[in-house]
């Protein structure tokens, strides 16, 4: 029979970081490139929090501040020991294909992300999180502030000049340019 103590941890972490738990695990994916490196970011982040359940609990927001911790973890243990080039696996651009495609429709679909996946790598790496964190994952621009520490005004200039680095990487390639969201 589990303890009184630790039921309460367990109810402490069921509320304060559960509910965000596959959300650290996608972004960790994204920034590590490999699922195993992920899982090790994001249990590393788990064990840090133990002793601050209830800050979490208390948080109003606790996505960002979840993924701004996961970030920092990320850049404090895994950054310096990648060698060579800044290389993603192409996991960025997840393949989503339609029910009934055609299979000229699926084979063009797989060409574009690959494309996109290739500029992608090819933008320097804030840029590249920025897009992905906002453009892919879905975060507010007042999130990834939290999770950057850069205002927003800030976080707006370097997203739209993101943007544009995109385009320009995809015009030249000569597969056109990407549709705004």
């Amino acid at each position: 029979m589990p303890s009184p103590v630790r039921s309460l941890q367990v109810r402490r972490f069921e509320r304060a970081v559960r509910p965000w738990l596959h959300d650290l695990h996608r972004l960790a994916l994204r920034l590590t490139g490999n699922a195993d490196d992920a899982e090790d970011l994001v249990q590393e982040l788990l064990l840090r929090l133990q002793t601050r359940l209830d800050e979490v609990a208390a948080l109003e927001q606790p996505r960002p501040w979840l993924a701004r911790v996961l970030y920092r973890l990320f850049v404090d243990h895994w950054r310096h020991r990648r060698s060579g080039p800044d290389v993603d696996d192409g996991s960025a651009v997840e393949e989503q294909p339609g029910h009934g495609d055609l299979p000229d429709e699926a084979f063009e679909r797989a060409l574009t992300r690959e494309r996109l996946q290739a500029a992608l790598d090819r933008l320097p790496a804030f840029q590249r999180e920025l897009v992905l964190l906002h453009d892919v994952e879905g975060y507010t621009l007042s999130e990834i502030a939290i999770v950057a520490e850069v205002p927003v005004g800030t976080l707006k200039s370097r997203l739209h000049r993101a943007r544009a680095t995109l385009r320009e990487r995809l015009a030249e390639t000569g597969h056109g340019t990407i549709r705004s969201r």
